[in-house]
């Protein structure tokens, strides 16, 4: 029955009509025509051809079909005698379809090959689509009869076919079937421009048929998937349209099915009741379809649940189990169905059975559906938090951000660049414009001018009498023409201005997305980070060291990813700002080789250095000298196998400043010269595999670059192919003259010292989220003797508290609710007595400028970011309660 039901899906998918059976033609009488051999054999095979044409999913092999199924073969000698070899490709791909629904997958992914290449080679459109559905859905992804080579090569021989013919009704049948499969295997960019070259060709020729309606249908759900809600529900709309005037019934049941699915993922519960409703209504027409009200009832189920009507959903979805349990559905809907059932179980106080649908889902959903996947992992989450299972939470929070940041990401990234290419283009051509006015109208002022002259020249000969008069119209004219020029020049002025706001507008939204994920993101990494640090200094067995140590790297990871981002973001924005303090070049080469050491020891690397022997000390920003060190050296490792890593420095004095050459070479595999170029542009990789096989979002690099140009510096490579690669750079710094000598400021700022200084503390920790504020918690009792630290869930309690209760200093979250960070720290500040002084530490997962700046506004003394650095975070305590903590010495 499996195949069955998904033949059945597929035709659903594929926008394949079904026949009803008040329409059927006489099977009776089209057999006695094909099994009487007196008859001519053309005739024989028009029967046969008859009674399965088209080709619709909806067969099962009952007696009916089973005295059809021996002579499959027959009546395809009988075609290729009788001269009908155009209806090869049909009989060939009814015979696939025949081994599949007997369960014969291998037989039946042979003969699908076979159809296809017929097919391609007598331009059968359906028959080809048929074939190829067989070979991707089937044969590939569910049973693995053909490779991924064996589909790319039938891709070539579409794409062969497409480039041969110049009849564009002949291409977009096969573009489509192209971008079907660009669509199930997520390859969405490459879906949508084949998708869009159909659609545009549609609308200009004014074609409005099924192939039109389910390309508009497609493409929203692709929008869909995004998370691109607005577009996907107007390319429902505009496919519904369609459906409505050709007639097609079947259409409009797929479209009200995805509209209604949309208006559950948007919470708009009515629109999505009215929707399935009409679903309902439409499946009387085509009762075939039995998946199809597997996935309206579920649909509905989902509604059910977000009206709160938990216990009649879970009646309707446990209705519908033994459709799920027996494979009977498509895995796209197997993942909806498992979500709507665990919150179902969920809100009827069943966190057990919640977790258990929770987790079946995510087991068979399939690859395609992503909005499932977050769906059943979001429910997940709610389950282990209400049987009590915060570890196991934690951890999954990390996978279900990972998910929600990969889609987000793709989303805002192509809105983004969308307004950015408007703006551009439309500015260009206003520039442009007024470029080409101005050029004009100096034209016509001087022939205006030049036509003044002669006129000038003219009256003087006629008489000064006539010369007054003439002069006055003409500084009439030109006082009129002057007015004019200037009303258009302000009205070309007004448009850019407008230009420039949206500019603006679409800088903010990029700038308020930054801070949303760096908040989104930061806020659970500084947990899993925290409770990875707090575990291993809890000694744990060997094997679970090791496997803390991969959570702890890949959190490192993580982290350096989002830094990244938001370092590109600062730079291209022109937002970065250098530090001038002086260091020593020595000092932080040693520092950063000391931080690669591990990862260098585990491939089994050499970490050298060659640098000057004289000291050298500068003023400039140590911190943006290292970050480019760290990229470099850490690319270096990750494309290096066997050898060694070299960090070297050359020194150039001239006067007061020095010129210092930096070079990392590598004996890793090297660089074709033909790609040097690209490595340093931002996203990019040497080659289009990297970062499957290496790693890495080809962010590093594009970051050093600007980093050293920003000193005023430059940055390239020297590369081989298979031999190694030498990534230089050079700034310029000013010399420091620095006097080494030691004072008390070395010992009191001494770990030992600060940690004892510290020892009975009372502090204030503000935090709404349970997970951070444990991690908190913990680091600071492992690192401080006694200290003693209550808790606030958000910024009211803590006023509370802090009226109560006096205290030695405040950690405050930013984003809370009832009263945020901002708001309590301003209360706070409020206060008449002496408390109003006490000193408050800002820690936020949103790390922008304009986000530490408002924190300062607001009264906090400093600021530390999510995840927090733990002995950063007490440096920053010790500091500001030093006086205190002197006395207490």
């Amino acid at each position: 029955m499996k195949s069955k039901f998904n033949l059945l899906f597929l035709a659903l998918l594929l926008g394949i009509p079904f026949r009803a059976l008040s329409l059927e033609i006489n099977k009776d009488s089209l057999f006695q025509v094909w099994n009487n051999q007196a008859n001519p054999p053309k005739d024989r095979v028009i029967a046969f051809y008859q009674r399965f044409y088209p080709i619709t999913g909806q067969e099962v092999l009952d007696t009916e079909v089973m005295r059809w199924v021996p002579s499959i073969s027959i009546v395809q000698e009988l075609a290729l005698q009788s001269g009908q070899v155009n209806l090869l490709p049909f009989f060939k791909t009814l015979e696939a379809g025949g081994f599949m629904l007997m369960e014969n997958i291998e037989a039946g992914c042979g003969a699908s090959k076979e159809a296809f290449h017929l097919a391609l080679d007598q331009n059968d459109r359906e028959s080809l689509t048929w074939a190829y559905r067989f070979l991707t859905t089937f044969c590939y992804q569910t049973y693995s009869i053909i490779t991924k080579n064996d589909l790319n090569e039938l891709d070539q021989l579409i794409f062969n076919k497409i480039q041969k013919t110049d009849d564009v009704n002949e291409k977009v049948p096969l573009l489509n079937i192209i971008a079907l499969h660009f669509y199930y295997d997520n390859k969405y960019p490459e879906a949508l421009s084949l998708y869009q070259k159909n659609i545009e060709y549609a609308e200009a020729n004014n074609i409005a048929d099924s192939d039109y309606a389910e390309e508009l249908l497609t493409v929203g759900g692709i929008h869909k998937h995004l998370q691109n809600f607005q577009e996907a529900k107007s390319y429902y709309h505009k496919s519904k349209k369609v459906a409505l005037e050709i007639s097609n019934p079947q259409l409009e049941m797929n479209v009200d099915m995805n509209l209604a699915e949309l208006f559950t993922l948007i919470n708009e519960i009515d629109s999505a009741q009215l929707y399935i409703n009409n679903v309902f209504k439409e499946y009387s027409n085509i009762p075939e379809c039995q998946p199809c009200m597997g996935r309206a009832k579920t649909i509905n189920a989902q509604i059910q649940n977000l009206k709160g009507n938990y216990s009649q959903a879970l009646t309707n979805l446990l209705e519908l189990e033994y459709l799920f349990n027996e494979n009977k559905q498509d895995p796209y809907d197997i993942g909806y169905y498992y979500a709507a059932l665990a919150t179902a179980y969920l809100g009827t106080m069943q966190p057990n059975r919640a977790l258990e649908a929770a987790r079946k889902g995510i087991a068979l959903v399939g690859k395609n559906n992503a909005i499932a996947l977050l769906n059943n992992t979001k429910v997940l989450l709610r389950a282990q938090e209400a049987l009590g299972q915060y570890q196991t939470a934690l951890t999954g929070y990390k996978k279900y951000y990972q998910l929600l940041d990969s889609i987000s990401q793709i989303r805002n990234s192509q809105e983004v660049l969308r307004k950015e290419l408007a703006f551009q283009f439309v500015k260009q051509r206003l520039d442009d414009s007024l470029q080409y006015e101005q050029i004009r109208h100096q034209k016509e002022l001087l022939f205006q001018s030049e036509l003044n002259k002669q006129r000038l020249t003219k009256n003087i000969l006629i008489g000064l009498g006539i010369l007054s008069a003439i002069i006055a119209i003409g500084l009439y004219y030109r006082l009129q023409f002057i007015r004019r020029t200037q009303t258009e020049l302000k009205l070309k002025n007004e448009i850019i201005e407008a230009e420039k706001q949206k500019a603006q507008t679409s800088e903010r939204a990029k700038h308020q997305f930054l801070a949303n994920m760096s908040h989104e993101i930061r806020t659970p990494m500084n947990a899993i980070k925290g409770m990875t640090d707090i575990l291993i200094r809890r000694t744990p067995r060997k094997d679970q060291h090791e496997y803390l140590q991969v959570i702890k790297q890949s959190s490192d990871s993580l982290l350096v990813i989002i830094n990244d981002i938001l370092d590109i973001s600062k730079i291209e924005a022109g937002k970065i700002e250098l530090s001038k303090e002086p260091f020593s070049i020595q000092e932080t080469i040693n520092n950063v080789l000391t931080i690669m050491q591990f990862k260098a020891e585990e491939k089994g690397l050499q970490l050298k250095k060659k640098l000057p022997e004289e000291a050298l000390f500068v003023m400039g920003d140590e911190t943006k000298l290292k970050q480019i060190l760290i990229n470099l050296i850490g690319n270096a490792i990750k494309f290096t196998n066997t050898g060694l890593i070299t960090t070297s420095v050359t020194a150039q004095s001239e006067d007061d400043t020095v010129k210092l050459h930096f070079t990392v070479s590598d004996t890793g595999i090297g660089i074709e010269e033909d790609r040097l170029d690209k490595i340093f542009k931002t996203f990019e990789q040497a080659y289009s595999d990297t970062s499957r096989k290496f790693g890495g979002t080809g962010l590093g690099l594009s970051i050093s670059k600007k980093l050293a140009e920003l000193h005023h510096g430059s940055m390239w490579v020297e590369s081989e192919k298979d031999k190694g690669s030498a990534f230089h750079f050079i700034i310029p710094y000013e010399i420091a003259i620095v006097q080494a000598s030691a004072s008390q400021s070395d010992f009191i700022g001494s770990e030992s010292y600060v940690r004892e200084a510290l020892r009975d503390i009372r502090l204030l920790l503000v935090e709404d989220n349970q997970f951070n504020a444990m991690v908190a918690k913990e680091e600071l009792e492992d690192a401080i003797e006694n200290i003693k630290i209550e808790v606030a869930e958000n910024g009211a309690i803590a006023i509370e508290k802090f009226k109560l209760t006096d205290y030695d200093i405040i950690l405050m979250d930013v984003q809370m609710p009832k009263l945020n960070g901002y708001e309590a720290t301003s209360k706070i500040r409020a206060f008449s007595n002496g408390k109003s002084a006490i000193p408050i530490i800002a820690m936020t997962a949103n790390v922008l400028k304009e986000e530490v700046e408002r924190c300062y506004q607001a009264g906090m003394d400093d600021f530390i970011g999510k995840p927090f650095n733990t002995d950063e975070l007490i440096q920053k305590i010790f500091k500001l309660t030093y006086s205190k903590n002197h006395e207490k010495l």
